[in-house]
C-alpha cells in the first residue's frame, strides 16, 4: 500500500501497525477549511462515477479486484467481477457479493458493498480542489489510494463527512483509516 511504501504503517506477523508519529505530523501540516464552497457538483467536477479506465477496467471493478479476497469475473471478462468474498475493514464483517443484473437483472446486492471516498469529493471541493483543473480533480476522484470496498450503508452513513464527524465502527481499523485519510489529504 501506499502507506507502507510511505513508511506510515509496517506489517508485524500479518498485523498491520500505523506509526502515530508519522501521521500526526502529516496531519499537523494540514490546512483547514471551515465553510462550504459554493458550486459542488460531483457530476460536472470529479467526472462521471468510475470512469477512469485502465487497460479496459474502470476503477469501481478494480478496487473490487483489489480489496476482496477471492472473487469471480464474467465470462470472458478480465474486469468485470461477479461475485466475491470482502473482509470490510470498516464493520469488521465479512460479506458476500453479488453484482446486481448479473446474470438476471434484480439479482444480486452491489449497492451492498460500495467503494468510499476516504476524502470525500464534497470534502475535497472545499477543501481546494475546487480550484484544481478538471482532470486533477478526476484523478481524486479515481485514485486508488482514495478508495476502499466498504458495507454500503456505512458508506452511506458517513456521506461527505471526514473523521472529526465520523469513523469506522470497527476500531481496530480506526489507526490505519485516519492515517490513509491523512495520507491522501496530504497528496
Amino acid at each position: 500500500t501506499d502507506l507502507s511504501t510511505a513508511g506510515w504503517i509496517d506489517e508485524v506477523d500479518g498485523d498491520l501497525y500505523v506509526d502515530g508519529e508519522t501521521a500526526a505530523l502529516g496531519a499537523s501540516a494540514l490546512d483547514t477549511y471551515t465553510a462550504e464552497t459554493p458550486g459542488y457538483d460531483r457530476t460536472a467536477m470529479f467526472g462521471p462515477a468510475w470512469s477512469t479506465m485502465i487497460d479496459g477496467c474502470d476503477t469501481r471493478n478494480r478496487i473490487l479486484q483489489r480489496d476482496f479476497a477471492t472473487f469471480t469475473l464474467a465470462s470472458g471478462s478480465t474486469c468485470t467481477v461477479t461475485t466475491g468474498v470482502f473482509d470490510d475493514p470498516y464493520s469488521g464483517e465479512t460479506l458476500d457479493f453479488q453484482r446486481t443484473n448479473f446474470p438476471n437483472p434484480g439479482d444480486g446486492n452491489s449497492s451492498f458493498i460500495q467503494i468510499d471516498h476516504i476524502i470525500p469529493l464534497k470534502a475535497g471541493w472545499n477543501g481546494g480542489a475546487s480550484g484544481w483543473t478538471q482532470e486533477k480533480r478526476v484523478e481524486l476522484a479515481n485514485d486508488p489510494a482514495n478508495l476502499w470496498a466498504s458495507k454500503g450503508s456505512l458508506n452511506g452513513s458517513k456521506g461527505d463527512r471526514l473523521y472529526d464527524s465520523w469513523t469506522v465502527p470497527n476500531t481496530e481499523f480506526t489507526c490505519q483509516y485516519v492515517a490513509q485519510m491523512v495520507w491522501v489529504a496530504t497528496k
